[in-house]
C-alpha cells in the first residue's frame, strides 16, 4: 500500500458498507419477527433449519452426481 493511503478497512466506503450491513442484519430479523409473530429465537431457528435443509439437498445432489445417477 502506498504511503499516505488509508487501509481499505478504514475508508469511508468500507465503513459505510459495514454500517449498512450491521443495521440491515438487525432490521431484517426484526421485520420477520413482526410479520410472523414469533420471537427472535424462533425466527433464527426457522432460518437455521431452512439453511440446513437446503444444504442437505445440495449435498444429496452432489452425491448423486458423483455416483452417476444424475446427467
Amino acid at each position: 500500500m502506498p504511503d499516505g493511503e488509508p487501509a481499505p478497512a478504514h475508508t469511508a466506503k468500507t465503513q459505510s458498507g459495514h454500517t449498512f450491513a450491521s443495521i440491515y442484519g438487525r432490521v431484517k430479523p426484526e421485520a420477520a419477527k413482526l410479520n410472523r409473530g414469533y420471537n427472535h429465537f424462533a425466527v433464527k431457528s426457522q432460518i437455521y433449519l431452512a439453511s440446513l435443509k437446503r444444504a442437505m439437498e445440495l449435498l444429496s445432489a452432489f452425491n448423486m452426481e458423483d455416483k452417476g445417477l444424475l446427467a
